[in-house]
C-alpha cells in the first residue's frame, strides 16, 4: 500500500514538472498535465485515507 502512495507522489512530481514546462507554451498539453495532477492528488489522498483502516484491520487479524 505504501508503494502505491509513493508511486502517486512520484507521478504528482512529474505532472507538476511537466505542467510548469508547458505553461504559457502549449495550453492543451498544460491543461492535460493539470488534469492529471488533480487526479493524482485525489488518488494519493484516497490511498492515504485508506491506509490507517487497513493497518487497523491487520492488527485485529493478529489478535484473532
Amino acid at each position: 500500500m505504501e508503494l502505491v502512495i509513493e508511486g502517486e507522489s512520484c507521478a504528482i512530481e512529474k505532472y507538476i514538472k511537466q505542467a510548469k514546462k508547458y505553461h504559457m507554451k502549449d495550453l492543451v498539453t498544460h491543461e492535460i498535465f493539470e488534469d492529471l495532477l488533480t487526479d493524482g492528488v485525489s488518488h494519493e489522498e484516497d490511498w492515504e485515507s485508506f491506509l490507517p483502516g487497513l493497518k487497523q484491520s491487520q492488527n485485529l487479524c493478529l489478535l484473532i
